[in-house]
């Protein structure tokens, strides 16, 4: 019962059943099949770990690829987008550049005509001028002309009162001639009666003498006819000739003095049609005169318009390049956008690593720093990493690579995830800087 019971031993041959002391030297089929079962299992569960972590290395670059892929949608977007802007403003930079040559041509057109409206001003001013010194010598002139009438017309009044002088002169020679025939044929008749035409000579002389005394200087010879008259008598014939001869000489000066008066008249008339017609120079000068000051004010008013123009151009010019200087800052610092977006890849080659891992344990945030002087995972609070991260940056600058790690199972959401690695890139990363 006891041999029935017991299990067979399977590393022993029947051939040596009989003799249990004996060990084999071979092992038995059963001890080599254990051993591979055992290799069997312990690959399968090598292999089986392998995959756990393959599927979780698949799921973690999946997730990354999603996140990569969703940032490079985001990227393309945001490129697109800065693309369009950039073109826009491209585009309004070329209008605005385009509305400033064009108000520079304005405004080159404007000062050519301000140019040419003050030489335009300083020719009228230069002719007021002329017309002013032309007016003044014309006044002169006009003055000088008068005094000349008046001389003119004191002349003619002289001239009047010597022809009035002449003909009291010549009739009074009249009266004396005729006086003087009937003495000569009281005397040629009667020389007998010398007494008596005698005393009426004298008579007579006496009345020559006070009508010699009433003529003018031009009589002398007259006067002294008469006294030859007076002295002798016997040469009235001789006096008679003479007087002839004075009388012809006084006709000569009556016609003197009347060719004199129509010279005057004729200067007279002369000098008043100098003097109309200065007149009317200098009426003519002096409407000229208002005509070019009248331009002179229109001149300076559309001066004036133009400068105001010119003024509200210079405020609209000035407006326009604060715009273009905004323009321009705008589309540097999208330009500067652009470059970081397109600029090259971030690389943690030559660069300063260190590592900051972030992931909840329950409500509370976990937060470990590693950097290549220690080379492990240390925790820390926010503080100490923002004062960690800050001195880094100070030493390192541009070398520092910050690497944001978010466990599989960190308990994060998206947006914590996004907005914690957001917040150390932006402040400590080279690439962001």
């Amino acid at each position: 019962m006891a041999t029935s019971q017991s299990f067979v031993d399977l590393r022993t041959s029947s051939l040596s059943a009989g003799s249990h002391t004996d060990d084999s030297v071979w092992p038995s089929f059963t001890d080599i099949m254990t051993v591979v079962v055992m290799i069997f299992l312990m690959s399968l569960v090598v292999i089986l770990l392998r995959n756990v972590e393959l599927v979780k290395s698949e799921q973690e670059s999946a997730r990354l690829a999603e996140l990569k892929a969703s940032e490079n949608v985001e990227l393309e977007t945001a490129i697109t987008s800065l693309e369009q802007r950039i073109a826009e403003v491209q585009l309004q930079l070329q209008a605005q550049v385009l509305k400033t040559q064009q108000t520079g041509q304005q405004l080159e057109q404007s000062q050519q005509q301000v140019t040419s409206l003050i030489a335009d001003i300083q020719a009228l001013q230069l002719l007021r001028d002329k017309l002013n010194d032309e007016n003044t010598q014309l006044a002169a002139t006009k003055l000088a002309l008068e005094g000349k009438i008046k001389i003119v017309e004191d002349e003619k009044s002289d001239l009047e009162q010597l022809q009035q002088q002449s003909e009291q002169a010549n009739l009074s020679l009249e009266d004396e001639k005729q006086k003087l025939l009937i003495q000569l044929s009281a005397l040629s008749e009667q020389k007998q009666q010398l007494d008596q035409s005698l005393a009426e000579q004298q008579s007579n002389l006496t009345t020559l003498q006070q009508e010699k005394e009433n003529i003018a200087l031009q009589a002398q010879d007259l006067e002294q006819e008469r006294s030859t008259l007076v002295s002798q008598a016997l040469q009235a014939q001789s006096d008679f000739d003479a007087l002839k001869a004075v009388y012809s000489l006084l006709q000569k000066d009556n016609r003197s003095l009347f060719d004199r008066v129509s010279d005057a008249e004729k200067m007279i008339v002369e000098l008043e049609e100098n003097l109309t017609s200065a007149n009317q120079t200098i009426e003519q000068k002096q409407q000229e005169l208002s005509v070019a000051e009248a331009e002179i004010e229109t001149k300076t008013q559309v001066i004036e318009l133009k400068t105001q123009e010119i003024e509200t151009k210079t405020e609209e010019i000035e407006l326009k390049t604060e715009e273009l200087v905004e323009s321009r800052e705008q589309f540097s610092a999208l330009e500067e956008k652009y470059l970081k977006l397109v600029g090259p890849a971030r690389s943690e080659l030559d660069k300063y690593v260190v590592a900051v891992r972030y992931r909840l344990v329950g409500n509370q945030a976990l937060i470990e720093f590693a950097d290549p002087a220690t080379g492990s995972y240390q925790r820390v609070n926010q503080a100490e990493l923002h004062q960690k991260l800050a001195e880094l940056k100070r030493q390192k600058g541009k070398d520092l690579y910050t690497r944001v790690v978010i466990p599989s199972d960190s308990g994060l959401s998206y947006d914590q995830a996004w907005r914690f690695t957001q917040d150390i890139l932006t402040q400590y990363d080279y690439y962001y800087q």
